[in-house]
C-alpha cells in the first residue's frame, strides 16, 4: 500500500533529526519540532496512510500524494524556512492555504486548498468591515539536503542567515488587499 510506504520512508529519513520528535501510529505519523524554548512557533506535520495514497496536513492545509518520494520531499521542505504555510482570510473567515516555495523569482504559491467556491467570484467580495489577511507560518526545523543555492543559484538570501530576505520564523500576519486563492493554480 503506498500510504503506508510513505509513512515508512518518512520515517526512515527522519528518525535521526534531533530537531523533530515522531510519532507513529498505526495510520499515521506526526512529525513534531522538538526546539529550545524561546525559539520560533513552528507547527507539527501529519502524514495519513490512506491505504494507495497518504495525505500530509499542517495546521489546516493539506494535500495528497500517491508518491512515496514526493510526499517525503513535501514533509521535508516543510520543515525548512525555504517553504512556508500560508493561510487566507477574509475577516474572521479562513477561505484558502496554500504552501509558498522559496525560488530565485520569490515565493511562488502552490498546492491550494479552498473553503470557498474558487470559480464564484461572489464568495470571495470582502461585506462591510471585512478586510483579507494573510497568516504566514515558517520554520526553520531543518536544513534542506544541499545548499539552497544549489537548487536556485539566484535565489536572494539573508547574507548572514541565508534565509530567503524578510524572512519572519513563527507567525506573522499581513494584510492583504483583496483575495489570492482563487488565483493559484491547483
Amino acid at each position: 500500500m503506498i500510504g503506508k510506504a510513505c509513512l515508512d520512508l518518512i520515517e526512515d529519513r527522519l528518525r535521526q533529526a534531533p530537531t523533530l520528535f515522531l510519532n507513529r501510529r498505526a495510520t499515521s505519523l506526526v512529525i513534531t519540532p522538538n526546539l529550545p524554548v524561546g525559539y520560533p512557533e513552528t507547527f507539527p506535520i501529519t502524514v495519513y496512510d490512506e491505504g494507495d495514497e497518504c495525505m500530509v496536513a499542517a495546521l489546516r492545509w493539506h494535500t495528497h500524494f500517491n508518491d512515496p518520494e514526493e510526499a517525503c520531499q513535501s514533509v521535508c521542505w516543510l520543515l525548512t524556512p525555504y517553504n512556508r504555510l500560508v493561510e487566507e482570510y477574509k475577516g474572521a473567515l479562513y477561505v484558502s492555504g496554500w504552501v509558498e516555495h522559496y525560488t530565485d523569482q520569490g515565493w511562488m504559491r502552490v498546492c491550494p486548498v479552498f473553503y470557498l467556491n474558487p470559480d464564484h467570484p461572489p464568495d470571495w467580495v470582502a461585506g462591510p468591515n471585512e478586510e483579507y489577511q494573510l497568516v504566514i507560518y515558517q520554520q526553520a526545523v531543518l536544513s534542506p539536503p544541499a545548499p539552497f543555492t544549489s537548487y536556485f543559484p539566484n535565489a536572494i538570501l539573508e547574507e548572514e542567515t541565508l534565509l530567503p530576505v524578510g524572512s519572519i520564523l513563527g507567525k506573522s500576519h499581513e494584510a492583504s488587499s483583496g483575495p489570492l486563492g482563487p488565483s493559484i493554480e491547483s
